[in-house]
């Protein structure tokens, strides 16, 4: 997948020495946007500890509820954006594969960072309490939170712990890409498709006919396995690329709206607030402040934890 560099994330999320950090991120309803669209090379934990909001991990999409986690590969877009809650509050753990202290064992580093990395096995994204070992991933971020206002010197440890126990479930639990789900790999080519010639009109029997199926058969399939029919998941995938044109390029709303295949600007401006919650201007303007915000914010907690540590240590960092 191509990542536009202008949508890489210009935080920086710990260092060699300690290759994680701990991030707040809140929302009002008058805020929908939470996470602006971005990726970066490091994986990413989401824990919602306060309100529901929907969050996207490249063209996939969670409804998440208090409790909730959600797992980002490293190199994937994603974003967040409340629903139609007064108060949203997530934690975010992002870390460096090397957290896991498995680097530098060729055996450990080949069975469980490769498979990863290589994208030969699906590792779950979305964690809910409510699931036996769900709910040990959901309980185990849980405890990371009490971690979020130490030094990174002073956590160090703890949190490579939590993150070896999560990654133990997460391991458990994947599944190889290609052969996990007969089902996914059956309406493969209709997501596929969409990704091809999303900027074109597309039909229900277009995506059908891709798969070898009835339309009733490939509409069951998709409901089943994206958790939304096809011309809504078309729809919130176009969403999805205007969104990174809005923020990687000084493009019109007006060619936006050609280029993502709503035809019209009034029709792209409709299906725009209706999944986002705001026009896709506002979005660009919220978009480039809460980046500038985050990353002021960032900035300065690493000079106050760097002021914390002591000088020997600020050193080997």
């Amino acid at each position: 997948m191509h990542l536009p560099t202008a949508l890489k994330d210009t935080v920086i999320h710990g260092s060699y020495r300690y290759p994680f950090a701990i991030h707040d991120a809140r929302a009002t309803n008058e805020e929908q946007l939470m996470l602006y669209l971005h990726w970066h090379p490091e994986a990413e934990l989401l824990l919602l500890l306060e309100g529901d909001a929907l969050v996207c991990v490249d063209d996939r999409s969670y409804a998440a509820h208090a409790g909730d986690v959600i797992f980002v590969p490293p190199y994937t877009l994603h974003a967040a954006y409340t629903l139609e809650s007064p108060h949203c509050h997530f934690l975010a753990l992002v870390f460096q594969l090397s957290a896991l202290c498995l680097n530098n064992n060729r055996v450990l580093e080949e069975t469980y960072l490769t498979p990863l990395e290589k994208g030969t096995l699906r590792f779950p994204e979305h964690f809910s309490p409510q699931n036996d070992w769900q709910g040990e991933v959901c309980r185990l971020m849980l405890e990371v939170t009490r971690y979020r206002d130490l030094p990174q010197r002073d956590c160090d440890l703890l949190v490579r712990g939590k993150l070896l126990e999560i990654w133990h479930y997460m391991y458990l639990h994947a599944r190889p890409s290609a052969t996990g789900n007969p089902d996914y790999d059956r309406i493969q080519p209709a997501i596929h498709y969409i990704r091809e010639r999303y900027r074109s009109p597309i039909t229900v029997a277009e995506l059908a006919e891709q798969c070898s199926l009835s339309v009733s058969r490939f509409s069951f399939l998709f409901q089943k396995e994206m958790h939304m029919s096809a011309i809504p998941y078309l729809q919130e995938y176009r969403i999805r690329q205007s969104c990174a044109l809005l923020l990687s390029s000084n493009m019109t709303v007006a060619a936006i709206s050609m280029e993502t295949g709503f035809g019209n600007l009034s029709n792209f401006n409709r299906n725009f607030m209706r999944t986002v919650g705001c026009t896709p201007t506002e979005f660009r303007e919220r978009a480039n402040a809460l980046r500038r915000s985050q990353e002021s914010q960032t900035l300065s907690d690493d000079s106050d934890s760097t002021n914390r540590q002591s000088p020997s240590t600020r050193n080997r960092s």
